[in-house]
């Protein structure tokens, strides 16, 4: 395990187990710290976060299955990231592909969130994951993140006049169902909506950057979307 500061900012990353050692024998911490080192100092050339904990773990829990890693964050100064030490696909694979792009899309959370706290509607979270999922994308030129693509244009079309009218309805708004798939909503939809909503607003902007639009409301996305 080990715990320690990047780049000239409050940043800190800390690797922790949640299964025995000797069951993550596969992971190199090293190797973590190194591309952990590498890509958050890349990122946040970018995303001038001031203050934030990165936590790693060792664990199955939290991670994509097509990917074996996995995040998540809710605050500015706290993310957390899984790696499967034992995933099918190669935990070394894994980690030069997919890890760089999971802290990405959590940094970009969390460094959104210093500006506009975790959002409780899908109207959040749409501008949320979009910005997050764009952001993937810009630092790594040629991947292309699964669940931003899973839906066509056509399902993009009809995803966006059932999400439309419950925006801003906490009451209707079930995180599961739009994210992971639920209740007739096709999985992955609300980071493929919101991909295209960050991607639409950009383009009319002639900018390849999403990190530039970090603070922008999300009402702002949504209303432009909409002409």
């Amino acid at each position: 395990m080990f715990s320690c500061k990047l780049t000239d900012t409050n940043i800190y990353v800390h690797l922790l187990y949640r299964i025995r050692s000797d069951e993550a024998k596969a992971l190199d911490e090293a190797g973590v710290l190194e591309v952990v080192t590498e890509s958050v100092q890349q990122q946040n050339k970018h995303l001038q976060h001031k203050e934030c904990n990165i936590l790693i773990f060792a664990d199955t829990f939290g991670v994509i299955p097509e990917q074996g890693i996995g995040g998540r964050c809710g605050d500015a100064d706290l993310m957390n990231i899984f790696i499967d030490p034992n995933h099918n696909a190669g935990v070394k694979n894994n980690i030069k592909k997919w890890l760089p792009s999971a802290l990405a899309h959590e940094l970009c959370h969390a460094r959104r969130y210093a500006a506009h706290p975790f959002g409780s509607t899908l109207a959040d979270n749409l501008i949320e994951e979009g910005l997050a999922c764009m952001f993937e994308e810009f630092m790594q030129p040629g991947l292309q993140v699964p669940y931003a693509h899973n839906l066509s244009d056509d399902q993009l079309k009809k995803a966006w006049v059932k999400a439309e009218p419950v925006l801003n309805d906490k009451e209707k708004y079930n995180h599961d169902d739009w994210f992971y798939g639920g209740s007739g909503v096709e999985k992955w939809t609300g980071y493929s909506l919101g991909y295209d909503i960050i991607k639409s607003y950009m383009k009319k902007r002639n900018e390849d950057n999403p990190a530039q639009f970090i603070d922008v409301p999300a009402q702002d996305f949504l209303e432009d979307y909409r002409q």
